[in-house]
């Protein structure tokens, strides 16, 4: 089932394994019956070629010939080539190269690449040479634009997180001086990335370290998932006459579920009880959220027996009884990488002093100032609220959001003034690297493009005394 044009190392390596299982269970099977007598112990091996040859040899032929073909067919076709540098050497790099490889219309011209790894100068990844570390980044433009190959385009790859910050600081002045295009390779293809806004939202540095809440929130995990599993067990018939009624007055399924965001930015799939009717009737037509809901709806929603199928989540380990509440994307405030650094829950500090009442940036300061504060006594308060507001219903708490917005703002400003004094302690550091005076690094004849000439100018190599 293997796409000619498409043969992969990966599949080549799964056709020499397959290979060498056939072979040895013909020849086990075969000593099994007759003893191989009169069979030549070179059979095994030849049986093992003659597989190889025709299943990888022969896609290897095919797949060779059908890319000249899709090459043929497309004349003309080549956009312009853009002289990339990629900085950072890992896995991101190496599967962007091989995807920059595949695209034959893209003709990429990759000059090489720079990592701080000393150990990797010299050394080459898919055939593109390891220049150096990250400070030769303007000595590198130079000898490039000395063999006239005028550099387009600066993509970082995987480096950790704090060397790619400064790394991208430092570039993002250099590539501005001279024209040159900065971006991360984890942005273009649309992947995760410590630098993106969504990450940033998730991945503060301010994210909560192992403190003594921290500690107590761990210990009470356990208890959490003994109290949902006893309590999916008591709350059994609960849970089947509520089915019952849902599967009689609204249909199959009685469940739906719905992916939220749970801790550290993880999408995490939330189960509840269906309360609304299907989104169409019965001739098609689509209908409101207030013809969907029924009495039934309404009721299981008053009382939170629509939650109870999340206690299957608490002891899947994907929620806590007592958390901040899972949401959904777009109903997340912009900066809530405190209230994601914690499990989500059932219930919690925001639901039991507003709950629907409250706006996001209200709920997100009510959980910070939860995550902060957790004990034992404020998740007794928490359970007690749950049960009044189960009876009278969702009511804002005044008191209780002003709190827990002053102990936002005041803790975003010390914040603000740490990360003001470390970024004024590093700036003249990772300025510096970018104005030393170049120095000549003998012995070096290794090429950037591989031409003769490139070789001579390489021996005049920047190496700057600072590193990132």
């Amino acid at each position: 089932q293997i796409i000619p044009r498409y043969l992969s190392r990966r599949d080549v390596t799964q056709i020499l394994k397959m290979a060498a299982l056939a072979a040895a269970f013909c020849s086990v099977t075969a000593f099994s019956v007759w003893r191989l007598e009169l069979i030549p112990r070179s059979v095994p091996p030849i049986h093992f070629a003659v597989l190889v040859a025709f299943l990888a040899g022969w896609r290897a032929v095919v797949g060779a010939f059908e890319r000249r073909q899709h090459a043929a067919a497309q004349p003309g076709k080549r956009a312009p080539r853009v002289s990339l540098l990629i900085v950072g050497v890992g896995p991101t790099a190496s599967l962007f190269i091989r995807l920059l490889k595949s695209m034959t219309d893209a003709r990429p011209h990759i000059v090489g690449l720079l990592d701080d790894d000393v150990r990797l100068h010299g050394r080459s990844i898919d055939g593109h040479v390891i220049l150096g570390g990250v400070d030769r980044f303007e000595a590198v433009v130079t000898e490039l634009a000395s063999h006239g190959v005028e550099l387009q385009r600066v993509l970082i790859a995987h480096l950790e997180p704090d060397a790619q910050k400064a790394a991208r600081a430092a570039l993002q002045a250099a590539c501005a001086r001279r024209g040159i295009q900065l971006e991360a390779i984890a942005e273009r293809l649309g992947m995760p990335s410590f630098e993106t806004d969504a990450d940033e939202r998730v991945s503060s540095a301010y994210v909560i370290s192992q403190t003594r809440v921290q500690t107590y929130l761990s210990l009470r995990r356990y208890i959490d998932v003994a109290v949902a599993a006893a309590g999916l067990v008591a709350l059994a018939p609960v849970v089947a006459l509520v089915a019952l009624a849902i599967r009689m007055r609204l249909g199959a399924p009685v469940t739906f579920w719905q992916q939220r965001v749970g801790m550290h930015g993880e999408q995490i799939v939330v189960h509840k009880f269906r309360t609304f009717a299907p989104a169409v009737d019965a001739q098609g037509r689509p209908l409101s959220d207030e013809q969907r809901m029924s009495r039934l709806g309404l009721f299981l929603r008053a009382v939170r027996l629509d939650e109870l199928p999340q206690l299957y989540d608490v002891v899947r380990g994907r929620m806590n009884l007592i958390g901040p509440r899972p949401l959904l994307p777009v109903d997340l405030a912009q900066d809530c990488s405190v209230r994601l650094s914690v499990a989500p829950g059932l219930t919690g500090w925001a639901q039991v002093h507003g709950g629907k009442e409250i706006s996001a940036e209200e709920k997100n300061a009510l959980d910070e100032w939860y995550v902060y504060h957790a004990s034992l006594g404020v998740d007794l308060q928490i359970i007690w609220a749950t049960l009044r507001i189960v009876i009278l219903g969702d009511r804002r708490a005044d008191g209780a959001i002003a709190r827990a917005m002053a102990f936002r703002a005041q803790r975003m400003s010390e914040e603000a003034a740490r990360v003001s004094a470390i970024t004024s302690r590093k700036s003249p550091q990772i300025a510096s690297i970018f104005h030393q005076p170049p120095a000549v690094r003998s012995g070096d004849t290794r090429s950037a493009i591989g031409s003769p000439r490139a070789a001579n100018t390489m021996s005049a190599a920047v190496r700057p005394r600072a590193k990132l």
